[in-house]
């Protein structure tokens, strides 16, 4: 499962509007520059530009690592830089996702999304990160027991996700034989 691709349309758009919506309500006063804060966000917008047109028209270019992971330190930086804006958790959850899917790297992601659930534990990145980090842990990482507490954090913290029931699922998984589970499958198939 990557989380990227599957997450990244989605929240390319809503990081748009949003950029969009707060170039329109932000104006400048006479004589003065814009904010670092606004000056951050469309050096961002430009990176998610030049990312996405990469991405739908030629993600085998040797330039793809390179700009993705520049767009997941843009993330990251603003994030670390800015913590009290609203934007803060899903700039570091889309940098996560990036380290994740597009550079392949799980143990950054990790990382990232276990700061994410610490430092924002309120917010709707904070439950997609705990189940993002169990996911990670148990299927690309191996790391039974990270997973484990990953998903028990966020069964936690979040009783009525609508991720509970994955994770739970996930939970149960871990440590079990794949032959096994498909032999299993295979003949309850069979019996049908």
């Amino acid at each position: 499962m990557k989380h990227f691709s599957a997450v990244f349309p989605a929240l390319f758009f809503s990081m748009m509007m949003s950029l969009l919506l707060l170039s329109c309500s932000r104006e400048a006063e006479p004589g003065t520059e814009l904010s670092s804060e606004a000056l951050r966000l469309e050096q961002i917008a430009v990176a998610e530009n030049r990312f996405r047109t990469l991405m739908l028209e030629n993600p085998d270019s040797p330039e793809f690592r390179p700009q993705a992971r520049f767009l997941a330190e843009e993330y990251r930086m603003f994030a670390y830089r800015y913590p009290e804006h609203s934007m803060a958790p899903e700039m570091l959850f889309l940098a996560a996702n990036l380290f994740a899917d597009a550079l392949d790297e799980p143990g950054q992601a990790v990382a990232l999304f276990r700061q994410l659930a610490q430092e924002w534990p309120d917010t709707p990145q904070a439950e997609r990160s705990l189940f993002l980090a169990g996911y990670t842990y148990h299927h690309l990482l191996g790391e039974p027991d990270n997973a484990r507490e990953m998903y028990a954090r966020l069964i936690e913290a979040f009783p009525e996700s609508d991720l509970r029931e994955a994770a739970q699922d996930d939970m149960a998984l871990i440590g079990t034989d794949p032959m096994e589970l498909l032999r299993n499958f295979q003949q309850a198939e069979g019996e049908n």
